[in-house]
């Protein structure tokens, strides 16, 4: 799917996962203000100083979580979720937890902060 926009892109969602996803995205703006959106690689994306912070999508059977390689960082806060290398699967029936994408969008804000 091709969106030129995050609003598209969730526009096009089924509406039960489009209520998470608005979620979450309402919460990625409330902890990073100056956050910019963007769709990437069909996703959508967030950008903080130019620099990518996480993604996320909707998808046949789930949603993900893109959190840029820090997977292996949350794993063990990450039970009940499928995970991969680079994503973290849920539903809305079973949504990640907020406390854990503060977590992680803390963390890497703070990566790119300090670099």
């Amino acid at each position: 799917m091709k969106s030129v926009s995050v609003d598209k892109y969730l526009s096009s969602i089924d509406p039960a996962d489009r209520i998470v996803l608005e979620d979450i995205r309402i919460y990625i703006h409330d902890l990073v203000p100056e956050i910019e959106e963007k769709i990437s690689y069909g996703l959508a994306a967030f950008y903080y100083k130019d620099k990518y912070l996480i993604a996320f999508g909707a998808f046949k059977n789930h949603l993900s979580i893109f959190p840029g390689g820090l997977v292996g960082r949350f794993k063990a806060k990450l039970a009940g979720h499928k995970t991969t290398k680079g994503s973290i699967h849920f539903t809305a029936s079973n949504p990640i937890d907020k406390n854990i994408i503060k977590e992680i969008i803390l963390f890497r804000k703070s990566t790119i902060d300090n670099n």
